[in-house]
């Protein structure tokens, strides 16, 4: 019988059950190196270690357990960069259809109140300043969360631009109404024969402006009148604040992670590095899933 054969075997075993199990983490990982370059296409660049692949299936909620949650920490500072990139471009993404949108609200503002061209021509120029100041956000890295102050600041300067070209087009003219003789008899004609002995002509000239004059101030308070134009710009402005709160609700969502998948048998580990993640997303909930605390500030640059 070989002794130390058999020895030699029994000191392995014991070797190979004492290995801890704290190494799920690092065989996800190494697994998913594995499968980048896999799924990598033709020409596209991995890194050594290939962290790009891990962070695509990490996005892709591919692992569980410890190996989520450890991973998450390790590749924290990608995972957030990637995270930003990806509400930026969903926000890039929709604002030229937003622009266009507004292009044609404020054309047929400008056609239904006689500002003619103007509406759209603002517009066009409100579109024009807003892709100049994404361009100009991207390359100073600015937040995202700036850059929505930003475009709300434009806004409000295009609204006083709208009513500052209404209020530019000439006022309705109120002349001054002299009544010839004719048009005193007939109506003195017209009205009964008490009323013709009571009201002389100087006092039926006078009730003549006073309705025609009524009628004319009347006109101002029309559909195309400044009330009306004043609370047409209130729904413009409602409606561009709508619009703009649903790309920013998009560009957060397009942050997000998976949530976090349940422990596998190994709760210790998983309830210490769960507090780990948990401290370095700022008290971000359990269930992971954002990347940062609070995906409302949308910290994620143009």
């Amino acid at each position: 019988m070989n002794v130390h054969a058999s020895g030699n075997q029994h000191a392995q075993q014991a070797w190979m059950n004492t290995r801890p199990k704290h190494a799920e983490a690092r065989t996800a990982a190494e697994e998913g190196i594995a499968r980048t370059k896999e799924a990598a296409g033709p020409g596209e660049a991995i890194d050594a270690e290939g962290s790009k692949g891990v962070i695509r299936l990490l996005q892709a909620g591919h692992f569980n357990g410890v190996a989520d949650v450890r991973l998450r920490i390790n590749f924290h500072d990608q995972l957030q960069q990637g995270a930003a990139q990806d509400a930026a471009r969903t926000f890039e993404g929709a604002v030229p259809g937003l622009l266009d949108d507004l292009a044609e609200e404020a054309s047929l503002l400008g056609e239904q109140y006689g500002l003619s061209s103007q509406g759209k021509d603002l517009a066009d120029s409100f579109a024009e300043e807003i892709q100049l100041l994404l361009e100009g956000a991207k390359t100073a890295q600015t937040p995202l969360s700036t850059t929505l102050t930003d475009i709300k600041s434009k806004f409000s300067t295009f609204l006083e631009s709208l009513e500052g070209a209404f209020a530019g087009l000439p006022s309705p003219i109120v002349e001054e109404l002299n009544p010839d003789e004719e048009e005193i008899a007939e109506l003195l004609e017209d009205g009964d024969a008490s009323n013709q002995d009571e009201q002389t002509p100087q006092q039926a000239a006078a009730a003549m402006n006073e309705d025609e004059t009524e009628e004319a101030e009347g006109g101002l308070d029309q559909p195309d009148g400044p009330t009306a134009f004043k609370a047409a710009l209130q729904e413009l402005e409602t409606w561009f604040s709508q619009s703009l709160a649903s790309l920013q609700s998009d560009a957060a969502a397009a942050q997000q992670l998976p949530p976090l998948s349940e422990p596998r048998g190994n709760g210790a580990a998983y309830s210490k590095f769960l507090e780990i993640y948990r401290n370095l997303n700022s008290g971000s909930e359990a269930g992971g899933t954002s990347v940062e605390s609070d995906a409302a500030k949308l910290d994620a640059q143009v």
